[in-house]
């Protein structure tokens, strides 16, 4: 305590006076000199009685905390700008967050300042294991019920007479929970125990004896009491989060809400905030929160935007070792303290500069402080020792240890296993002493001793290498001059077979090597047989040596090196009496709690918390594969955490009893493991530490041969039966083998067990080429030897599938025992299928590894040759009937398997050119063939049935004709037999004739006049019929018309008259009464005022003037109906006479008839006789010639017919041929399709298509019975899914992408729909009834060749069949003439539709470079429907023409212009110049203004030719890149000859090639004015690649225009405006780029409520609950990081689309980071943005200024604030800017965000505010605040500081008020007095900076004089230099 009071004191007092040294020295006399002002400045305010500090501008209050006697930290200036920094923050209402590399002082800084401040200082040790709750809890109070154990006053607390009333203030020891015994100072009152001033929990002593106790009679032990524990807010304490980043991402996202809630409250000074959870909390605001991280270390995570945005970074680097090494030996008492740490520092320094780069030297901080503490340790123990030489010798001996024997194995050789250098000589001491504990009892010689060192040196030094590795150190060791006593060696011995007798004497380990006898009565177990060897028996040896000890021993080494079968045979040696053995196997499926569960199943309770073995003896536990447990995404194994714990500790924590840890007795490990690396598991180097290690090597081919030889001759022995010649095979077999498994052991294996892993049919060909050359000579003589594999039928896979989704490990385990059973036990052959898809849990492998391991093969399944499927094909065709000739049918075979073959091949083809993955399965094989089969049996009936059918035809013609023949001689006879009726039947009708005519006259008279009169009565009769209905529809109209007549009075209608312009309703109304009157109206003229004709008023006022016109409305319809009833009974009279008379003469004429019909009847039985004969004629004609022009089927229409095609075009899908392909395969496949559907078309036809067939869009997790007819369609938006080969098998897999020309014809229809309205609907009618002729013609035809081949009898006699064919021919005819008429109108509507076709085609351009983006970056996603809509808005709103050519145009620039701002406004700043670029080429490849090849000229260059295959390069200058470039660019117009040039004038091209911007440069040879903008990017990308990007601008600028080159400036409110309340507006997160500020002060500005949740642990509930909430009362819903709530989302797009009733106003923002998960369709619905700082200062400063509002411009009256602003504002877009360009920006990327600018405005206002007006500005103060803290404080290189200490230096000063200065030429800083003067001269910037706007400023050192910024036009990473000097 003494000590640490006097350092502490002694600490400080170096530290302040390093301060007043240094004021002294830089002459500082005013107290607000920065100097001064940057020091932590304490003063005692007496009036007050309380002390206050000063950091700069931030005061605090000393919180008079009891921190104890500690140390303190030396104060370096790292640590002032630190505490700068984290003042500033808390100045600010903001967190700190120290980040930097372990050893810097993040969390000491902080609780140092804490110290400095009085303040108490919590600091949380943070892990993934912390949810949000338990960080909830840290910052609000929370109350425990606890159980009093004991208590006690505190003596030296004085209490107030406010406090004695109160209550008493004791220290209670309260039991929390389950025996977790804690100390919380509290003040009693009552009941309850409330703590008092600062929140003090500490860990409590377990025994109350230790505690005194005070008797109060009003408590008791036992008794229950309240604790409330005060959070952060509530304390006003310090929390430091250590190592925030390790916790899970999910539950930084709710912290950064968290702690916005908590230091808004701050912020806002107010007294109280509520809390996520609803919670009112009250606050004092003396809190703080500091984070502190390691960005650098495995398992830490990027903080989310949101949370970065709420601190302050400083950046803690290595500090000022000088310093510390100075303060602390002055503190541990060295006197030349200040000589002796700059010899220290300089040792240091060389050694880290000089020396070689090896893993175990350290010479860092942690190093320097383990040193430093020696050193006052020997100071301390050695007082009267020179200081000097005290520094030198611990110097000398803590680190010359690093550079001998250890040096030489951490550099020369390579160990199998990375150990820590002290963990070598930690094996050489435990070898020694137990090589020395054996002869204790001798007195052993020098020699021996040496011996016995060097033995252990080889065990330690050279324990873990292998042989290769062990000469090399033997090498090393003989030429080592201290090494003497080395045993020697004869050939390939090295020292490694050597010991050491008992004599102290070398001797070879063969020597100690015993003969192994193998059993001949019985057969031992495989894994038991351990044949002694140099190997084992040295082993053995080794780990006696250590274990006899009672120490671990670890046996490393590859496969078969015996070390478990070692292990065993030592442990088998203990008598088990004495000492037990247990073994353990670990895999990756051990966890931590299973591993402790076996250890305490082999151990009893011996005493208290003691346990062991039971019967008090020892035991070893046998870890076997102890690498095995899975290491954690942070690197750690948990499980060998344990296992470390108990090794290392000698026990754990009890499991069942929280705290009490159980200590473990007498138990030693060994372990072993298989070398790590490769895949395979390491073990942690602290476990590895408990550890003696020996590597153990695969034995040499002697001991093999000598192991094996012992094995086969022990088994194959005439004893056992076998013939002689088979025990001499089995002996010489063992070295063949062996020599074959050598050989191939570098390639692969051996045949079954090894050539079937194979994967390549060359490496197979090479191991049978092996085998024989291995194998020569060998005669086999021997009987063969089969191996049968039996087999068991296996189920339907899929019958088994159906449980996968609940398969679990026991199910595994289940079916593993019962394979194990059956093929071990019973001796059953089965097969276990096992596939990837199986693989539910990733112990799965593990024990799959096991059963592999016990003694299974792999085989590695290739592709089926084509022979193999050729074969196949034959297989599954051999019995299929084909009606064809063998041959033919071969040739189908052969085809099949050719066709599997290509597509293969094309699939590796299509997936290297395109990156999408297809596969073709030897199930899809078999798909193909029984489709094939499918069809052909489908086509074969088919074409039978129309074979039969023209089989039938052919007969019936034969038929038909026979039939004509014979009618023809009938009808002959019949014809004259009609010649002589005919005769009779004349003269009859003679007769007849002149009495008909006479009444018929009569009649006709009559006739007429009753035709007359009955036209009239039906006229009549329908007009009185209509006019009633009329009247009957209209009669409440009517009845309430005549009411509203009666109201109507005479001077209302004279009032009307007089009206100079009446109403336009009434001259409306006028007008009706005018055509219902019948009145005279004016003639039709448009009326200028309405779109309708002008009003006939002055007629109306004409009719209005009749006196009788009110009466004339009231009777109207009336007299009409009056009228007609007249006239109709009048008429009915007249009708009625001309009947009666009519009638008269019907009788008479009706007589006459009678007997002219006897006399036709006669002739007509004769005309019909003869008209039947001759129609069976014409029938049969006919017939020949309908059949003759049916017609079969053609090949183009066989799978799909023209009618289905057309309706499936009305349905939706395109009409290109690709998806009238896909069409086909949906229909057709015999499997279920899957589309791979991005646009959705698919799925729009597929629902169209099917929505009469009960279309269930949704499918559940249930199992359900298929139905006949059931078809399932399956969909994904993905473009490019990865689908496993099982799915691309069970599946139809069509890529239903839309075409480039399928777009641009449905873009077509969109504009023609807008500009051509009656057009597209014309064709839209043609098309439908051209399928509907067509679907017609389908359905005569077939209803035609049915009935033909289902007519029975004579075919001639078959009047319907004869009608069906006449229709059938008529119809076609008509059907012919309809499409003949449509094609020429299709022509017509075409030509006038391609007018429009250019700007389809751009919007087809623009689609797909948007579809393209998603490349780019997964998030870019927009939707075709969202294409759509922003396509058919720019038709709407762009510039109108009548002259169609102008019209195209104007909707082609506004249509480029909209989509252009829609995507960039969503992609990142580095891709939006990609995609302008992309998108002026695309156009420009369209137009044909550029070629194919130029375009592949500017991506590619010369990368494709050959240095040595092209023309010799003229001049060393030029580049042999750029040589390569010209070359290739030579081959194209205008440039053929350009190489030429360039020889011939060499001196004008390298003059161009050395301008400072050879893009703005004339070009030689007259290039220059004969290369447009882009021929001009040809030449300046083949040059000078790296101004590649500063000339794309000028193109881009040539080619689309000026705006398309600036940078995008987001409007935050313009897309608000844009978007509706079931659009999502989504940002994409980028570093420094959270929106949260920008949202919610638009939501501010316009009056609407804003709910912010940051998405992660736990959140679902609390969205949902705000989504509805904002949903109903318009308010926005902000999600924060949405990447880390996915789940979420879907139920968010589905409730945002389907809730019917929601507010207008609501919107739901999202922010994002890029995550390959995150939902499409959300993606593609919504409005994307980001919210980086835009490219270029004009860019930058528009966006900086259109956030500032006037108020702000105005919050201060001092002159110097407007320019300060300004140049703030321009430092913040030049650091951001250089943050583009990689390394040629800044060296290290920092994250300069809008905080940062926030901060240092803050700053700037603050100072002006306590500026003193006649001194004024502090500029050490400003400068060092901007380049030290607020943008210097995340600044970690040195020349990234230096140049951002030059920003700081010329660009503030007096001199930036004056007129001259500017930043660079041009970029001056503006006066103004208003935001919009400011955004003005911003809008007069360049696009385009120059390099000098942002480079290093004037006054800068030479030598950085060329500085990064004159080559910063690249976009992220720079293009190849073209090695010009800077």
């Amino acid at each position: 305590m003494e000590r640490t009071k006097y350092e502490t004191l002694i600490t400080i007092h170096v530290h302040q006076k390093d301060i007043f040294d240094d004021l002294v020295r830089m002459n500082i006399k005013s107290p607000s000199d920065f100097e001064w002002q940057k020091q932590s400045r304490f003063y005692f305010l007496e009036d007050l009685d309380k002390c206050i500090i000063q950091i700069t501008d931030v005061e605090f209050t000393y919180c008079n905390e009891y921190l104890g006697c500690t140390d303190r930290l030396v104060i370096t200036p790292l640590t002032d700008r630190c505490y700068i920094t984290l003042a500033q923050a808390l100045g600010m209402s903001m967190g700190g967050a120290p980040a930097g590399p372990a050893g810097t002082g993040k969390t000491e800084t902080t609780k140092d300042m804490g110290k400095c401040l009085g303040k108490y200082v919590v600091v949380f040790n943070c892990s993934d294991q912390m949810d949000y709750r338990g960080l909830g809890r840290i910052y609000k109070v929370t109350t425990r019920q606890g159980e009093i154990t004991s208590w006690v006053q505190r003596p030296s607390r004085k209490f107030s007479q406010k406090q004695r009333e109160a209550g008493l203030e004791v220290r209670l020891w309260i039991v929390l929970g389950s025996s977790r015994k804690f100390s919380q100072q509290v003040r009693i009152t009552g009941d309850r125990a409330v703590p008092s001033s600062t929140y003090n929990i500490a860990q409590a002593k377990t025994e109350d004896s230790d505690l005194p106790e005070l008797k109060w009679s009003s408590w008791t032990r036992g008794q229950r009491v309240w604790v409330e524990a005060p959070g952060l807010a509530q304390s006003g304490a310090w929390g430091c989060f250590d190592e925030f980043n390790r916790i899970e991402l999910p539950v930084l996202s709710v912290a950064a809400q968290q702690i916005y809630i908590v230091l808004q409250c701050k912020k806002n000074k107010k007294a109280q905030f509520i809390f996520t959870d609803g919670d009112v909390v009250d606050m004092d605001r003396e809190f703080g929160i500091f984070l502190t991280m390691n960005p650098g270390y495995a398992g830490r995570q990027e903080l989310p935007e949101n949370l970065k945005i709420q601190f302050r970074t400083v950046a803690m680097m290595v500090p000022d070792r000088s310093i510390i090494m100075r303060v602390k030996l002055a503190s541990a008492g060295f006197r030349d303290n200040q000589v002796l740490s700059r010899k220290f520092y300089t040792l240091y320094k060389l050694c880290e500069e000089q020396l070689s780069k090896q893993v175990h030297y350290d010479f860092g901080l942690r190093n320097i402080l383990s040193v430093l503490r020696t050193l006052g340790a020997v100071k301390r123990s050695n007082p009267k020792e020179p200081e000097k030489t005290v520094v030198m010798r611990v110097l000398r001996d803590m680190n010359l240890s690093k550079l001998d024997v250890i040096d030489f194995v951490f550099s020369a050789v390579t160990p199998k296993m990375p150990i820590l250098e002290c963990m070598y000589i930690k094996q050489a001491i435990d070898l020694l002493q137990g090589l020395l504990s054996d002869r204790y009892e001798k007195q052993l010689c020098e020699e021996h001793i040496a011996r016995l060192f060097v033995f252990a040196v080889m065990w330690s030094a050279g324990a873990l290498l292998e042989p290769d590795d062990r000469l090399k150190m033997e090498l090393f060791l003989r030429k080592h001059s201290a090494v003497k006593e080395l045993p020697a060696v004869n050939g390939e011995e090295t020292m490694f077979e050597f010991g050491i007798n008992a004599c102290g004497q070398w001797e070879h380990w063969s020597k100690k090597v015993p003969e192994y006898i193998y059993p001949k009565d019985s057969v031992p177990e495989y894994t038991s047989i351990l044949v002694p060897n140099v190997d084992s028996v040295r082993t053995d040896f080794l780990m006696d040596t250590i274990m006899r000890q009672g120490k671990a021993v670890l046996l490393i080494g590859e496969q078969g090196t015996a070390k478990t079968v070692m292990i065993k045979d030592y442990t088998s040696k203990y008598d088990p009496d004495v000492h037990l053995t247990r073994c353990l196997n670990f895999s990756s499926a051990t966890l931590p709690n299973m591993f402790q569960r076996s250890i305490e199943s082999y151990i009893d309770k011996r005493m208290g918390t003691t346990y062991g073995p039971p019967a008090g003896k020892k035991m070893t536990v046998f870890i076997d594969d102890i690498n095995m447990p899975v290491i954690n995404e942070w690197g750690d194994q948990i499980t060998n955490e344990i296992v470390r714990q108990l090794m290392e500790q000698k026990g754990f924590y009890n499991l069942e009893k929280p705290g009490e840890f159980t200590n473990v007795a007498d138990i030693q490990f060994v372990a072993a493991m298989i070398h790590p690396g490769g895949g395979r598991n390491d073990i942690p180097q602290r476990l590895k530490r408990q550890f003696t290690i020996y590597n153990c090597t695969l034995p040499s081919s002697s001991s093999i041969d000598k192991i094996f030889r012992t094995i086969a001759e022990g088994y194959f022995c005439e004893r056992r039966g076998f013939p002689e010649e088979i025990c001499k095979l089995a002996s010489a077999l063992v070295s063949t083998t062996r020599k074959v498994w050598q050989t191939t052991k570098a390639k692969h294996e051996c045949r079954r067990v090894i050539a079937d892993r194979f994967i390549s049919q060359s490496d197979k060909d090479w191991f049978e080429d092996m085998m024989k050359k291995g194998l020569q000579g060998q005669a086999l003589r021997a009987g063969s030897v089969y191996f049968t594999l039996q087999t068991t039928q296996c189920t339907e896979k899929s019958s088994v599938e159906r449980y996968i989704r609940t398969y679990a490990t026991n199910n595994l385990l289940d079916d593993l025992k019962i394979l194990y059973r059956t093929a071990g036990q019973k001796g059953k052959g089965i097969v276990f299928i096992f596939t990837d898809n199986e693989i539910r849990d990733e112990s799965f492998l593990e024990y799959m590894n096991n059963v592999l391991a016990s003694g299974c093969t792999m085989d590695w399944f290739q592709r089926w040759p084509k022979d193999a499927l050729v074969a196949v094909a034959q297989h599954f065709l051999v019995s299929y009937h084909i009606e064809c000739t063998d041959e033919v049918k071969q040739s189908v075979v052969n085809t099949m398997g050719t066709f599997q073959d290509i597509v293969a091949e094309k699939c590796v083809e299509y997936f290297e050119r395109y990156r999408r993955q297809t596969f073709v399965t030897p199930k899809s094989y078999l798909s193909f063939i029984e489709g094939y089969k499918a069809i052909y049996k489908e086509k074969f009936a088919n074409v039978g049935s129309l074979s039969e059918r023209m089989r039938t035809g052919l007969a019936k013609l034969m038929e038909a004709e026979v039939s004509i023949n014979q009618l023809s001689k009938e009808l002959v006879m019949k014809e004259k037999d009609l010649a002589i009726a005919s005769k009779k039947a004349d003269e009859v009708l003679l007769e007849v004739t002149m009495k008909a005519q006479a009444a018929e006259k009569v009649k006709m008279q009559v006739q007429k006049v009753k035709d007359k009169a009955q036209a009239i009565v039906d006229d009549i009769a329908i007009d009185k019929a209509a006019a009633e209905e009329k009247l009957e529809a209209a009669r409440p109209a009517l009845e309430e018309a005549e009411a509203a007549l009666q109201t109507i009075k005479p001077s209302d209608i004279a009032t009307v008259r007089k009206l100079g312009k009446p109403p336009h309703l009434i001259m409306r109304i006028m007008d009706c009464v005018l055509l219902l009157f019948q009145r005279k109206i004016d003639s039709v003229t448009p009326d200028q005022e309405r779109p309708c004709v002008k009003p006939s008023w002055t007629e109306a006022l004409k009719l209005m003037n009749n006196s009788g016109f009110l009466s004339m409305l009231l009777t109207f319809q009336k007299a009409n109906l009056a009228l007609q009833e007249g006239r109709l009974a009048a008429a009915q009279m007249e009708l009625n006479n001309a009947q009666i008379q009519l009638d008269e003469k019907q009788m008479e004429l009706d007589q006459v008839q009678a007997m002219y019909d006897t006399a036709m009847k006669e002739k007509q039985d004769l005309l019909d006789d003869a008209e039947a004969c001759r129609r069976k004629m014409n029938n049969a004609t006919a017939l020949i010639e309908g059949l003759g022009g049916e017609k079969d089927l053609n090949l183009t229409g066989m799978l799909v017919d023209n009618a289905t095609v057309g309706e499936w075009n009305l349905q939706g899908l395109p009409n290109d041929d690709l998806s009238i392909q896909n069409g086909i395969i949906v229909t057709k496949a015999s499997r279920y399709p899957l589309l791979i559907d991005p646009q959705g078309q698919g799925k729009i036809w597929i629902k169209n298509k099917e929505k009469d067939n009960g279309l269930q869009v949704k499918v559940g997790d249930k199992e359900v019975d298929l139905m006949t007819g059931f078809t399932l369609y399956m969909t994904t938006k993905l473009a490019n899914p990865a689908y496993t080969p099982e799915i691309s098998a069970r599946t139809t897999v069509i890529d239903f992408t839309v075409t480039m020309k399928g777009l641009e014809d449905q873009l077509l229809g969109r504009v023609i729909l807008t500009e051509k309205q009656e057009l597209e609907a014309e064709r839209v009618k043609l098309m439908e009834e051209v399928t509907s002729n067509k679907r017609k013609m389908q359905e005569l035809e077939d209803n035609l060749l049915f009935r033909l081949t289902s007519t029975e009898g004579s075919l001639v006699e078959d009047e319907s069949l004869i009608e069906v064919l006449r229709i059938t021919k008529t119809t076609a005819e008509e059907v012919s003439e309809k499409l003949n008429i449509a094609a020429e109108t299709e022509v017509k509507i075409n030509t006038a539709r391609e007018e429009y076709r250019p700007v389809a085609g751009r919007g087809s351009i623009l689609y797909f470079l948007i579809v393209e983006m998603s490349l780019v970056n997964v998030m870019y996603q927009t939707s075709l429907r969202r294409f759509l809509g922003i396509f058919d808005l720019s038709v709407e709103r762009s510039r109108k023409s009548q002259i169609t050519a102008k019209r195209v145009v104007y909707v082609i620039e506004h249509l480029t212009y909209e989509v252009f701002k829609y995507t960039v406004r969503g992609l990142y700043e580095n891709h939006r110049f990609l995609f302008t670029l992309l998108l002026a080429l695309k156009i420009d490849l369209q137009a044909k203004k550029i070629s194919h090849t130029e375009f592949e000229t500017l991506i590619k260059g010369g990368a494709s030719l050959d240095l040595n295959s092209v023309e010799p390069k003229p001049k060393k200058w030029i580049l042999d890149t750029t040589w390569l470039n010209l070359v290739q660019l030579s081959s194209l117009y205008p440039f053929n000859q350009l190489l030429v040039q360039v020889v011939r004038n060499e001196k004008s091209w390298k003059a161009w090639f050395d301008e400072e911007a050879p893009e703005k440069a004339v070009i030689p040879d007259g290039y220059d004015s004969l290369l447009d903008q882009f021929r001009k990017l040809l030449l300046v990308r083949s040059w000078c690649p790296d101004h590649t990007v500063a000339q794309a601008r000028h193109y881009i600028a040539e080619s689309l225009g000026g705006k398309y080159a600036e940078g995008f400036i987001l409007e935050m409110e313009a897309m608000w405006a844009e978007s509706d309340c079931r659009t999502p507006l989504t940002c994409f997160l980028s570093m420094g780029s959270d929106p949260t500020e920008n949202i919610e002060r638009l939501a501010k500005s316009k009056n609407i409520p804003c709910c912010a949740i940051s998405m992660g642990q736990g959140q679902e509930v609390h969205a949902r609950r705000l989504l509805n909430q904002c949903m109903q009362d318009g308010g926005w819903l902000l999600l924060q990081n949405c990447h880390l709530g996915l789940e979420f989302l879907s139920e968010l797009m589905d409730t945002i689309a389907t809730t019917e009733s929601m507010s207008e106003g609501f919107r739901t923002w999202i922010t994002t980071e890029a995550h390959p998960e995150f939902p499409i369709n959300l993606l593609q619905s919504s409005i994307k943005f980001t919210n980086e700082p835009p490219q270029g200062v004009k860019a930058g400063l528009k966006r900086t200024y259109s956030a500032v509002t006037q108020d702000h411009l105005e919050v201060s009256n001092m002159p110097q604030w407007k320019p300060l602003l300004y140049a703030v504002a321009f430092l913040h877009t030049t650091v951001q800017e250089r943050r583009k360009f990689g390394p040629l920006g800044w060296n290290i990327p920092y994250e300069f965000n809008q905080a940062d600018f926030a901060a240092s405005v803050q700053f700037v206002q603050n100072h002006l505010d306590d500026m003193d007006i006649k001194r004024g500005l502090n500029w050490s103060c400003v400068r060092y605040m901007l380049g030290e803290v607020q943008y210097g404080g995340r600044v970690t290189d040195d020349l990234d500081k230096a140049l951002l200490n030059t920003y700081a230096r010329v660009w503030f000063g007096e001199h930036m008020f004056s007129e001259k200065f500017c930043f660079y030429k041009d970029y001056v800083i503006p006066k103004g007095k208003t935001v919009e003067d400011y955004l003005q001269y911003i809008e007069q910037l360049p696009v385009i900076d120059t390099p000098e706007a942002w480079k290093n400023p004037m006054g800068y050192g030479p030598e950085e004089k060329r500085g990064p910024g004159e080559l910063l036009y690249s976009q992220g990473s720079p293009p190849p230099s073209s090695g010009k000097p800077s």
